[in-house]
């Protein structure tokens, strides 16, 4: 009766032995590679039995683990205002964090549909309105010759918070290029964000402007002696 039950004994603990694989990790040890554990670590860390297992593992959760809370701070969150709006936020969870970021894709999503609507609608709105001063110049052009009013040019500046010679999007300040359509931006035509982004620098800097004008010049001020003078010119 001894026997057998040492014999049985003999037979579970082979068993346990082999599950184990107590002489492969005593001859070959449980090799663990450092950059799991420390961030760019080099080669592998021998582990010669379970408790340098667990630790070596736990090391590893906590390299690539989740540790909370999480602090993110974003510094001056609107540099159109004075001072420094700073926010700063914190996280209980790896979930939280996924949430934050989920529900700002979709209203960033939101936003930006919205934004191109409008961008479109001012895109036409823009151009009805240049259209429309081109005829106002030239219509206004021809009822002055028409009438034989005399005017004279000169150049007024006029600040605008656009500056559209920017040296980044054409060249040393070279303004409207001789290959370029007049009035017309070429690597607006690349659609590359990259490029877009790299015209604002100049762009949103505010610019004085140079512009011609017309000014009327009389001899006379008195306005009945302008319109006899007009009808007369008018006559011949």
């Amino acid at each position: 009766m001894l026997q057998s039950c040492c014999e049985d004994l003999t037979k579970m603990t082979r068993e346990i032995h082999k599950a184990l694989g107590v002489r492969k990790l005593l001859d070959k040890s449980f090799q663990v590679p450092s950059n799991m554990m420390i961030p760019e670590g080099k080669g592998n860390h021998a582990n010669k039995d379970y408790l340098e297992i667990m630790s070596d593992l736990l090391k590893t959760i906590d390299n690539y683990g989740f540790d909370a809370p999480v602090t993110v701070k974003v510094q001056d969150t609107n540099k159109a205002q004075k001072g420094d709006q700073s926010i700063e936020l914190k996280f209980n969870s790896l979930g939280a964090i996924l949430k934050a970021q989920t529900e700002l894709l979709i209203e960033l999503k939101g936003d930006s549909a919205n934004r191109l609507n409008i961008q479109i609608r001012l895109a036409y709105i823009m151009t009805r309105m240049y259209r429309t001063l081109a005829k106002l110049y030239y219509r206004t052009s021809a009822i002055l010759d028409g009438l034989g009013i005399p005017i004279i040019s000169k150049v007024v500046t006029l600040p605008i918070e656009f500056n559209v010679f920017g040296k980044k999007h054409w060249g040393a300040g070279k303004g409207f290029g001789k290959d370029s359509k007049k009035g017309h931006e070429p690597k607006l035509d690349l659609n590359d964000e990259d490029t877009t982004e790299a015209m604002l620098p100049d762009l949103l800097e505010i610019h004085d402007y140079e512009i011609e004008v017309d000014e009327f010049r009389f001899k006379s001020t008195d306005l009945y002696e302008i319109i006899l003078n007009m009808a007369a010119k008018m006559r011949t």
